[in-house]
């Protein structure tokens, strides 16, 4: 065990009833943010519409931050692109949510397939069934996805959020319990 998972651990044991209220916290907001999911999708891509912005500004600086260099122009164009993708996303975020989820759709069809093909072709480990099992639900929740866009593209990205806040909390809830069995 490494230093910073000894650290880790050290503090889960010392606060395992902190971990486990905020890990509690998580799951509610998580939950009840999950009906709110049309909501989230559209601040979730204000922030990424902020994020992608801001990497259009540092591309326009790295541009000229090589002088003489023959890429310029295109290093500005691109910028210009981006901070014109970032202004969209900004501007119609619903909209850029309906784009996004169309290539998380396709996405978790792809990985599903590559995922069952792997699965098969590693049968003789006994843990195949498990990637075969990821790799359906990658390509079913790909499909469902993908049958019921452009609707999907409304909700899709904050339900994700959502369930990734509820999976983190029960994750905290589960190693403070676990820190508190072990000290």
């Amino acid at each position: 065990m490494n230093e910073i998972t000894h650290l880790s651990i050290a503090r889960y044991k010392k606060h395992w009833v902190w971990y486990s209220l905020l890990g509690i916290l998580l799951v509610i907001l998580g939950t009840i943010g999950a009906s709110y999911s049309v909501a989230i999708t559209a601040v979730a891509m204000l922030w990424v519409g902020v994020i992608v912005i801001i990497a259009a500004i540092i591309e326009f600086i790295y541009a000229f931050s090589a002088r003489g260099w023959s890429g310029l122009v295109l290093q500005l164009l691109l910028s210009l692109i981006t901070l014109l993708i970032g202004i969209f996303i900004i501007a119609y975020p619903l909209k850029a949510s309906v784009v996004f989820t169309l290539f998380i759709a396709i996405y978790l069809i792809v990985a599903g397939i590559l995922r069952i093909i792997f699965a098969f072709n590693i049968r003789e480990f006994n843990i195949w069934w498990i990637i075969l099992i990821g790799g359906l639900i990658s390509l079913i929740l790909g499909i469902l996805i993908l049958v019921h866009w452009p609707v999907s593209g409304l909700w899709v990205f904050g339900l994700f959020v959502c369930v990734e806040i509820v999976v983190t909390g029960i994750s905290m809830i589960f190693m403070s319990l676990l820190a508190r069995a072990e000290g």
